[in-house]
């Protein structure tokens, strides 16, 4: 049995393949949260963007500005795209839901182009309508600090799709189990 994304400890996530890990997305019932993160500017102690968004609650990252032809992320010393999304009425959103699952592909909605700075009640209230239309994964943007989004914001998405236990559940959990 797979094991929803929500509930997934890292060595268990490590050890999905594409098809898993979708299973697990679909298994959370809408309550996948993905942080977009600029990977060029450290954040804080060496830290990189992606660490801190999922200290916050974060299940998924999206890499932005990240080169797949030199690979570096500013904090993380080792050796994907984006542009402004196009909005949705809560009818239209639901139509592209239904036909995109009868596909049995995943749904992903966005906060950008600076809403996810708008402050916790906006991303409230478009967390819990794109919940309610069916979304697989919410996505939250980095433009806020030019970077990742502002953290009480990832932290009032997660809240707001999954509720508390889940999202100190993710918090708390080490990736060490």
């Amino acid at each position: 049995m797979i094991a929803r994304l929500i509930s997934a400890n890292s060595s268990e996530l490590l050890k999905m393949n594409g098809d898993e890990l979708k299973q697990s997305i679909k298994a959370s019932e809408g309550r996948t949260v993905l942080s977009e993160n600029v990977v060029i500017q450290p954040a804080i102690d060496g830290l990189t963007m992606s660490e801190i968004a999922a200290a916050f609650g974060a299940d998924l990252i999206l890499l932005n500005l990240f080169d797949v032809f030199e690979p570096k992320v500013s904090g993380l010393e080792v050796k994907d795209a984006k542009g402004t999304v196009p909005g949705f009425t809560s009818d239209e959103l639901i139509k592209i839901v239904k036909i995109v699952h009868q596909h049995d592909g995943l749904v992903m909605s966005t906060i950008g182009t600076s809403q996810e700075s708008s402050g916790k009640d906006v991303i409230h209230e478009i967390a819990l309508k794109n919940k309610t239309c069916g979304v697989d994964i919410q996505h939250i943007g980095d433009a806020a600090w030019g970077v990742l989004s502002p953290t009480e914001t990832i932290f009032e998405l997660s809240k707001t799709i999954r509720g508390l236990n889940h999202t100190i559940s993710r918090m708390a959990r080490s990736i060490n189990r």
